[in-house]
């Protein structure tokens, strides 16, 4: 009878508690990375450049693209929710800020 009230007492008590269904780091990195390769700013950013050689990241919430003599940051900004809304559970919005070629 004890056990079952335990069990039923940490039932509740996890379904109070906030959900959150955030990407693990893993699939998190994969999701920036991707968003960094199929994105058309990156892709007018390094044209005429050659392809894109390397994908690195460099720092927290920030990658380097290079493309033959063109390297470039790309940073990931988070999408902040409209005006009194609230951020919602799931995977982390972002955008991208892609710099100009060095």
């Amino acid at each position: 009878m004890a056990r079952r009230s335990l069990l039923l007492a940490l039932a509740l008590a996890a379904g109070l508690m906030p959900a959150s269904a955030a990407l693990s780091p893993f699939w998190q990195r994969i999701a920036e990375l991707r968003a960094i390769i199929d994105d058309l700013r990156v892709a007018q950013a390094v044209e005429g450049h050659g392809d894109i050689t390397s994908v690195g990241w460099v720092g927290v919430d920030t990658y380097e693209v290079r493309a033959g003599d063109c390297t470039l940051a790309v940073k990931i900004i988070d999408i902040k929710p409209p005006p009194g809304q609230e951020m919602k559970a799931g995977p982390r919005q972002f955008d991208l800020k892609v710099s100009e070629c060095k």
